[in-house]
């Protein structure tokens, strides 16, 4: 195929990937955008282009092993997908679960969205995109993709290496705050990318935005930029105190609430008793600072037994 009929073979195909159904005068208009010396639809010599680049686009399609098929349908050729029936239901909500993680970038979104719905025929892909409209305009992806990522590169070869760390943290007003921490583990979490370091200032773990870190820096307070002996044992002296906080203790106490709340809660939970009148008696199991927090907010719905 020359290049004016290469242009013309994949707009065609591009219109029946927007949904769109092609018809001899339709697929004419197209031919007319590259070659407008040609206009008349009657003749035979178009109308064999016409089903030549039809079968240009089918053969490419079985290449490239696409699901989908043409076919000709009320005198109009349209894409159909076989995975229209038994998987848009799959495809939408796995498109929510995505879009709802925030863990990508915007464009990175788009572009995965399109590869989640390519399978699906013009019809199903427009009912794809109209349930997953709203969430899309919604959409705020993570904040300076690239800066994470670097970061992030950063921040796991310094774990790695035991590495300390210099940054400055834009802290939510916007004031930069300078600090010497050893990242501990990274987490997504509430839809940002999240480090828990140990601030050598302070002696203590602090939570930290990853997109937030500025200026990011193997610390040079050694030569190889591990962290010291003496830095070591502050870490190992906060982990055990912080083992202390979380004992593990185990507690009888009566609820009403259901027996699956309780359990969710806390997994391991056994119901000693299960009362007709709803209070039911349970024996939990966990972090004493875990149990203490959810019987406060619970108040006077909950009622401890023992200890």
């Amino acid at each position: 195929m020359d290049n004016k009929s290469s242009r013309r073979a994949l707009a065609t195909y591009m219109a029946l990937l927007n949904g769109e159904t092609i018809t001899l005068a339709k697929w004419a208009e197209i031919k007319a955008q590259f070659e407008p010396e040609t206009v008349n639809s009657d003749s035979e010599s178009v109308k064999r282009s016409f089903q030549r680049d039809l079968t240009v686009i089918r053969d490419t399609m079985r290449d490239a092993d696409d699901s989908r098929d043409l076919v000709l349908r009320d005198g109009c050729y349209r894409l159909v997908g076989t995975a229209d029936e038994g998987q848009i239901g799959t495809l939408i909500a796995i498109g929510h679960i995505l879009l709802a993680s925030r863990a990508f970038a915007d464009q990175d979104m788009q572009r995965v969205i399109q590869q989640l719905g390519a399978p699906l025929g013009p019809e199903a892909h427009v009912q794809f995109q109209h349930a997953l409209a709203t969430a899309i305009s919604k959409y705020q992806g993570i904040t300076n993709g690239r800066v994470v990522l670097t970061n992030l590169n950063l921040i796991v070869s310094a774990i790695t290496r035991q590495q300390a760390l210099n940054f400055q943290y834009r802290v939510s007003s916007g004031e930069r705050v300078s600090y010497t921490a050893v990242p501990l583990v990274t987490a997504f979490q509430d839809g940002f990318f999240q480090v828990a370091m140990f601030d050598c200032k302070t002696q203590a773990r602090r939570l930290f935005r990853v997109d937030r870190l500025l200026m990011l820096e193997v610390s040079q307070t050694t030569p190889d930029g591990k962290v010291s002996a003496a830095v070591r044992r502050l870490m190992r002296d906060d982990y055990c105190n912080q083992k202390d906080c979380e004992k593990t203790v185990t507690v009888q106490l009566e609820t009403a609430q259901p027996i699956d709340t309780v359990q969710n809660q806390f997994p391991r939970t056994r119901c000693l008793n299960k009362s007709a009148t709803g209070v039911h008696l349970f024996e939990v199991t966990d972090s004493e600072a875990a149990i203490h927090k959810w019987v406060t907010g619970q108040g006077s719905r909950v009622r401890v037994l023992s200890p």
